[in-house]
């Protein structure tokens, strides 16, 4: 079993077993000492002198009644100033979003676009097949209907004829390819957004 000496009073003391030390109740800043030491360490740093070692608890202090009602006091005053916070949050939260809807309201053609994505036009005798159409929703809400008018335009210019194309549940912040309708003249295509149905946004 080791044996320790200890440093206590300006004077070394020991050898002791551990279950000595225990009797002594060793601070945890005690110097100590053994032979598979190199140097003094304090006890708390040695493992085996851990259940020689008095715990002090700390200090105890009493809670009056006017601490207690100052703490109540305090956590009153936290608790309102975290509910005014939010409610603050909240309440500019749903004015932005009631400005976007108004926005959107009055100008939908700035948040929902259609574009022509790929086009395989007969130069030659004239005719379009495989049309693609991106169409795009940048607002946050949830749009329930698009109508897009497709015009067909021959080689020197002049438009052949217009097509309408319905698509519907686009949901906010999202684009999708969609496939536009085939037409036997013209070799060139245009799109552009008739109306746009959005419940979330009262349109």
């Amino acid at each position: 079993m080791s044996k320790y000496f200890i440093y206590i009073n300006q004077k070394t003391e020991g050898p002791f077993r551990v279950d000595e030390l225990i009797a002594k109740r060793l601070k945890a800043d005690t110097p100590v000492w053994n032979e598979g030491l190199k140097d003094w360490g304090r006890a708390s740093s040695v493992r085996e002198l851990k259940d020689a070692i008095d715990v002090e608890p700390p200090p105890f202090v009493r809670l009056t009644a006017g601490k207690y009602l100052t703490l109540k006091r305090t956590a009153v005053l936290v608790l309102s100033l975290i509910i005014l916070c939010v409610g603050v949050a909240v309440g500019m939260h749903y004015k932005e979003i009631h400005d976007l809807k108004r926005e959107f309201r009055n100008s939908p053609e700035k948040y929902v676009s259609v574009s022509v994505e790929d086009i395989n036009a007969n130069l030659l005798f004239g005719g379009v097949s495989d049309l693609k159409l991106r169409i795009r929703n940048s607002s946050p809400f949830f749009v329930t209907q698009i109508k897009i008018e497709v015009t067909y335009v021959r080689l020197d210019g002049r438009v052949y004829g217009r097509k309408e194309v319905d698509y519907s549940f686009l949901p906010g912040k999202t684009s999708y390819s969609i496939k536009g309708p085939s037409r036997n003249r013209g070799v060139q295509v245009k799109a552009k957004i008739l109306s746009v149905k959005c419940q979330e946004a009262g349109l």
